[in-house]
């Protein structure tokens, strides 16, 4: 039955103070902070039942003597160096909970900026892959009509004439060629596409790279996260030793104070409830 309030009181270590060796509740105080809730049929009527039958007087055999005592004292036992640890291990949980949370969104943002890498190596390689068709076309129409000069020119024997006017040609066809602005625009995109897939590649390394610290950190942190709660099974595992007192209650005005200072509303009802159970419900 003192269980309840036991309970009650200790959850108060947390806000309050520490005071004596003992927490001392007496019965008359607990009656003062619990709200009378009589039912509907609780006059006593000696010798009947609620519905009006005769029964048995409750004194029979002399009745109970025992009476309750006023006053309900019991010690409160804690290890301060354990309730700090416990402290302490609760800001390194919240810790590292906002460490995994960043560690998982900077994980998603470099998984997001990949897929983003990898979709424009796709396309730049597509374009790349169409600049060289694009130029292979222009070097195969450029091979077809020097072989036509060739063949024109004396083929595989010409004459000085023939190999006089076949350089000449060539070298008209080439210019004609190599020296068209659609050609010279051919290879300047070339060039600049080649250039935009060697930047992408370095920016894929670095993202990789930084994909594969953060995995790494996400072990770190799994291993944090382990160690703590090997640490919280280690401290649940002692228990609590040693004595820490809360202080002591007492009720002015219908009002419950703990060393002197009033409790806010929610305290006030956890002692109320703790008082109710102890004084039978």
């Amino acid at each position: 039955m003192l269980r309840a309030i036991l309970l009650a009181l200790f959850a108060l270590l947390f806000v309050w103070p520490v005071a004596g060796a003992e927490v001392e509740v007496s019965r008359a105080d607990c009656a003062q902070v619990v709200r009378h809730q009589p039912a509907a049929d609780v006059a006593f009527q000696p010798g009947k039942d609620a519905q009006g039958r005769a029964v048995a007087p409750a004194d029979l055999g002399g009745g109970l003597q025992w009476r309750p005592p006023e006053t309900f004292t019991f010690d409160i036992t804690i290890d301060p160096i354990d309730y700090q640890r416990r402290r302490q291990l609760q800001k390194d949980r919240e810790a590292l909970a906002q460490d995994v949370a960043a560690n998982a969104e900077a994980g998603s943002s470099l998984q997001t900026a990949q897929v983003a890498l990898d979709a424009t190596a796709e396309s730049l390689a597509t374009t790349q892959a169409g600049l060289e068709a694009e130029e292979a076309t222009t070097l195969a129409t450029f091979e077809a009509a020097a072989q036509t000069i060739v063949d024109n020119t004396g083929g595989a024997s010409p004459t000085a004439a023939q190999l006089t006017a076949r350089s000449t040609q060539l070298e008209q066809l080439e210019n004609n060629t190599f020296d068209d602005p659609s050609y010279v625009d051919l290879r300047e995109r070339k060039a600049l596409n080649a250039q935009a897939v060697a930047e992408n590649e370095a920016d894929q390394a670095v993202n990789a790279q930084a994909l594969a610290s953060n995995e790494a950190d996400a072990a770190t942190l799994a291993t944090d996260a382990a160690d703590l709660d090997a640490e919280a099974a280690s401290i649940e595992s002692k228990g609590t030793s040693g004595t820490l007192t809360v202080g002591t209650v007492t009720f002015k005005d219908g009002r419950a104070y703990l060393d002197g200072r009033p409790l806010d509303s929610s305290g006030q009802a956890e002692l109320e409830a703790a008082c109710r159970e102890a004084l039978g419900g």
